[in-house]
């Protein structure tokens, strides 16, 4: 509870965080903005963007940043495109999930929206109350056919949050690796979706396109599993 009060005098205090909160119930995810103030992105690529809370931070801290976001979720995505349409015309909204290859794909719509993935959740995810409530079919692309080299502007942000398909989304990145300086992810130390790859996989992965870790932030542990997820920022 009190987290969530701090939280809420975060957003009020600072306009832009305020007008999301308000006119789009859009929680802007203010326990990223000290990772945002520091990397200060002219360009965000937002996977798994949800309703906008990633997005709308970093305009707080950089107004006329350019953003991409990608959101399969069709309520998510016209809370989103809403908000973008208000807050910036530097906004381009995705409606695909992004991975490894193109086509359609089951999507397990969490009990939590924001838990939804392209894949099943495990054991320990179920141990934690959030199951699925409905699944339906999206559309799914690689990164390198939607965006290409000339649409970055440095420095360079992807932020990827995809509830265990982040591996497949870097895999499908492509020649934008070469342009991207910063990149923000959600990484597992224990298996909460069945088949994703966890921390150590996505390390080694990033270390070998030329990323290292730059530090972990908002580390959450559970009190039966212990450490499971934390914010990873990776830089060249």
């Amino acid at each position: 509870m009190l987290r969530k009060i701090q939280k809420a005098a975060v957003l009020l205090h600072n306009g832009v965080l305020a007008r999301g909160l308000i006119f789009h119930n859009i929680p802007a995810a203010a326990e990223h903005l000290e990772i945002i103030a520091y990397v200060r992105p002219k360009y965000l690529i937002d996977v798994g963007a949800n309703k906008g809370q990633f997005a709308l931070a970093v305009l707080s801290v950089v107004p006329d940043v350019k953003v991409d976001c990608f959101e399969p979720l069709p309520a998510a995505a016209t809370t989103l495109e809403n908000w973008a349409r208000t807050a910036s015309p530097n906004i381009c909204v995705h409606r695909i999930a992004l991975s490894v290859d193109k086509g359609s794909a089951k999507f397990y719509v969490g009990s939590r929206e924001d838990s939804s993935s392209l894949l099943l959740p495990a054991s320990g995810r179920l141990e934690m109350g959030l199951g699925i409530k409905d699944t339906i079919v999206v559309q799914k692309d690689r990164l390198e056919n939607v965006l290409s080299t000339a649409d970055v502007l440095r420095p360079s942000l992807l932020k990827i949050d995809v509830q265990g398909g982040e591996l497949d989304v870097l895999k499908g990145i492509g020649p934008l690796l070469d342009v991207i300086d910063y990149i923000y992810l959600e990484v597992s130390f224990i298996e909460l979706y069945e088949g994703q790859p966890l921390f150590a996989e996505i390390n080694k992965f990033l270390n070998s396109a030329g990323y290292n870790l730059r530090g972990i932030a908002n580390c959450y542990v559970d009190r039966v599993h212990g450490p499971t997820q934390a914010d990873a920022l990776f830089c060249r």
